[in-house]
Parts: C-alpha cells; structure tokens; sequence
C-alpha cells in the first residue's frame, strides 16, 4: 500500500497529540515542520514510548478514514509542510502529495481566513518548545518579526449606542486580549456567540498593551496561547 493509498483509505490512522499544547506533536525535517502519523496504536504506543524516556508526553489523537481531509487541512493551517508515518518502514512525504490546500490566492489578503500558515506553525512551534524547555531567543525573535508583519484577528464588542468595545479576560491576575492568527482559532473561542472580527496590525497590540491590558493572548482557542507583553517585546527588540 503507498503511502497516498494508507492516507485515502485506512479506516483509522493516528496523530501524534502534544498534550502540552493540546495541539499536533510537532518535529522538524530540514528546517520544515512535520506531523506524525501511525497506522496502528501499538506503532504509536512504541513511539510515545520512546519520547517518554526524553521527557515528552505524547498522546494519539484519532483519524477516521470520513474526517482524514480535515485532518490533512488542519495540518496545513499549523504551517505542516511535511507528514511522517511512522511504522514497520517509516516514509516522509511533502503535506503537498496527500492533499490539495485551499487556494486563497484569489482572494484578498484581508479577506482570507487563513492568511498566513508559516504564522501559525511559527507560534506552535515556540510553545511546543516553550513546554518542553527547549526555546530559544531565535524562536521568539522569529514569531515576534512574523507577528509585526501580520495582521490579527481580534474580537469586537458592539454596544447599544453604536460604539464598540475590545473584551479582555482575567487570567491569573492579569487582563488579556485575544488575537488570533486564523479564523478558525477565532472561532473555536467565540464559537455561538455574537462578536464582530476585526484585523489588528503590530500597531494596535502596542496599543491595546499600552491601554487595554497586559498582555496580548494569541490563539487562546484551541489551546495553549502565547502570552505577548510589553516587557517581552521591549526585552527582544520589538518595542521601545
């Protein structure tokens, strides 16, 4: 069976799952970020296994063969480039061979719901290696320079008087803003509730840490958010 057959139709595969995070086990091949697959439990049994014995807890987070194309996009929204099945003979492949992305190349940038994936994938993986005690400088420094570039989504309040406010949420003695880098980030945290988006620009999380809260909370949706303060940002260079 090709590795294209097994991803079409097995009837169930399994993802690695960072419990840290709560998102997919990210690994790196030549610089590019890669997911790993296993076609049955016990290869990932074996696996976890393995990275248990270097201080890593990793889980499986089942494919059904009806939900393996959502899978595969979800892979590409984290900035996934590449796809590793691991078992009796382990093959790395491009995400680009198992799937078609959506193709937002016709769209507007302002209007695409998933603008920027490397984005995406460059915050996961800073907090992958932020849990694992494994961070450094050139991470940060890289997230924080692909954050200045971007822009954000962020909820909007409307009031009964035709203004609108920013929400901000407690968090162990702290007010934070939420950003978030798609929408659907966004709308894992808003999910049935009545909130405008709006784009926010490097610019305004100066603002919003200068008048709104104390720090900025980037895709708080579906996992662990990386938490962006003045300090951090004056501290790598991205503030004065």
């Amino acid at each position: 069976m090709t590795v294209n057959e097994l991803m079409r139709d097995a009837e169930m595969l399994y993802a690695a799952w960072f419990p840290g995070t709560k998102r997919h086990y990210l690994t790196e091949e030549d610089g590019a970020l890669c997911a790993v697959i296993f076609p049955e439990q016990a290869d990932l049994d074996r696996y976890a296994l393995r990275k248990k014995e270097e201080g890593i807890r990793v889980d499986a987070k089942e494919s059904p063969k009806e939900e393996r194309y959502l899978l595969l996009t979800d892979f590409w929204r984290c900035g996934i480039t590449k796809v590793r099945i691991e078992g009796s003979e382990p093959v790395t492949v491009a995400l680009s061979e198992l799937f078609s992305p959506p193709d937002y190349s016709q769209v507007p940038p302002e209007k695409r719901p998933i603008p920027d994936p490397a984005l995406t994938g460059s915050v996961f993986r800073l907090l992958q290696h932020t849990v694992c005690g494994t961070a450094d400088s050139a991470m940060l420094t890289d997230t924080l320079g692909r954050i200045r570039k971007a822009q954000l989504f962020g909820p909007v309040l409307d009031r009964e008087d035709g203004s609108m406010s920013l929400p901000v949420i407690r968090q162990e003695g702290k007010l934070l803003s939420l950003l978030f880098t798609d929408t659907r980030e966004f709308g894992l945290a808003f999910e049935g509730q009545d909130v405008t988006t709006k784009r926010f620009e490097f610019s305004d999380i100066l603002w919003l840490l200068g008048h709104n809260s104390d720090a900025v909370a980037i895709n708080i949706g579906s996992g662990m958010p990386l938490l962006i303060d003045m300090a951090l940002l004056q501290a790598a260079g991205f503030a004065g």
